[in-house]
């Protein structure tokens, strides 16, 4: 018995470190990953564009909800294409071919599944444009 929880505790862990979602879309069983280290390394540019839109979604005082979130989406769909892809390990050209509840099928479960790795950058650009505001704030501000 000791051993079974040993291997349950194993797997429980690995899911916290490396969360996947399995849903089937469009009759394909996708398996959606969260990027790990240097997959997001890999894909530091488009990263760095949505996670750019979501700070501007944040800073202007939205929590970042699938509603909130998809005109920053729809700006970045490109890049939102090659991170969904990645993320479910299928070709872009099949997650550009998707139908409506399909692509917004898809997108809520790479969102769901990847939502921390981006709150963590949006938070830390978050809080970059707050201490450039209050620094710009202070240089302008005369000296009694």
């Amino acid at each position: 018995m000791n051993n079974q929880n040993d291997n349950q505790s194993s797997t429980n862990d690995l899911a916290i470190l490396h969360p996947e979602r399995q849903q089937t879309i469009a009759g394909v069983a996708v398996t959606m990953r969260e990027y790990g280290f240097i997959e997001g390394v890999q894909l530091a540019e488009p990263v760095r564009r949505v996670v750019d839109a979501l700070g501007d979604v944040a800073f202007s005082g939205q929590l970042l909800t699938p509603h909130a979130l998809r005109p920053a989406f729809a700006q970045h769909v490109d890049d939102v294409v090659t991170l969904m892809a990645a993320a479910s390990d299928q070709p872009e050209a099949w997650v550009r071919d998707l139908n409506d509840v399909d692509g917004h099928a898809l997108m809520l479960l790479w969102w769901v599944t990847n939502a921390d790795f981006f709150v963590e950058r949006v938070i830390e650009a978050v809080t970059e444009r707050q201490i450039a505001q209050a620094s710009a704030c202070q240089t302008r501000t005369p000296v009694s």
